[in-house]
């Protein structure tokens, strides 16, 4: 299991898994995200084929941008009804850091939030060079680095490394949430913020 739950197919992975233990006596409830989970599968055969269920790397940016680099494209390629985008909640704007020496940055993203009176939880993150338009860093919730609020113990942030070039001026932070509830639609939303680079 822990071979899928990661990687480009790790969220529909996860998703079908809880479709499951919610509809125990209905073998077609899950049917739609099967279907999806079987495309992705498919997609992405070579990765999977060559993930170690045993890998524990976190935030391997080379690989990991390779990974989500065809699926951050279909999703913002705007086709799918089921995804929709807003702007962070202001008290939930990611936090990032730059050290320009080093050309690394770290974006720190809230692993929820509330929108619409409901609660959503992180999924994928990925940053982006908003010039070029390039994936520099991208992975599964499961692969973010994870601590807690200063404020709020209870409340954890994922944090996502970033590596950018000496021309890179703006770059765009986003974070994929979905909601936790009973329902079988894999639906979500796609937040982002742009940030000026210190020159």
């Amino acid at each position: 299991c822990k071979k899928y739950s990661q990687g480009p197919c790790g969220i529909l992975f996860k998703k079908w898994l809880a479709c499951v233990d919610c509809n125990k006596n209905d073998e077609t409830a899950c049917d739609d995200i099967i279907q999806f989970l079987d495309t992705c599968l498919k997609e992405h055969q070579e990765y999977y084929e060559k993930k170690s269920m045993y890998n524990e790397d976190k935030n391997d940016d080379e690989g990991s941008v390779l990974i989500w680099k065809d699926f951050i494209a279909e999703l913002e390629s705007g086709q799918d009804p089921k995804v929709t985008y807003e702007k962070f909640p202001s008290d939930k704007i990611p936090e990032m850091q730059v050290r320009l020496k080093s050309n690394v940055g770290i974006v720190q993203f809230h692993s929820s939030l509330q929108s619409n009176n409901k609660e959503k939880h992180l999924l994928l993150a990925y940053v982006k060079d908003v010039g070029t338009g390039a994936v520099l860093a991208a992975a599964s919730v499961d692969d973010l680095l994870q601590s807690n609020g200063e404020e709020d113990e209870n409340e954890h942030k994922c944090i996502l490394r970033f590596h950018m070039n000496d021309k890179s001026r703006d770059v765009v932070a986003c974070a994929l949430y979905d909601e936790l509830s009973d329902t079988q639609k894999f639906e979500v939303t796609v937040y982002c913020r742009v940030e000026r680079l210190p020159i």
